[in-house]
């Protein structure tokens, strides 16, 4: 059990790093923005509306995972039933 929660964290942890590497300096990219005005729109929670919307931005690669995973384990049991 403390194996899979352990794999899971590091799933979560490198999926944060994914979202500081590659997602921010894209959406900085296509709408012009600095990293400033990021940081400022997620620490703020006065604009509840830009601090969510940060927030997705950093989980989506875990998002994404997660669904991968779960289309990878459907399609398994699938085959496995059969």
């Amino acid at each position: 059990m403390a194996k899979i929660v352990a794999r899971e964290w590091l799933i979560l942890l490198g999926s944060f790093l994914v979202g500081f590497v590659v997602v921010l300096p894209m959406i900085v990219m296509i709408f012009d923005e600095t990293y400033a005005q990021f940081w400022r729109a997620l620490t703020m929670q006065e604009e509840q509306k830009y601090f969510w919307r940060a927030f997705f931005l950093l989980l989506s690669p875990y998002l994404l995972v997660q669904f991968l995973r779960s289309i990878v384990w459907a399609i398994r049991t699938r085959h496995d039933s059969n």
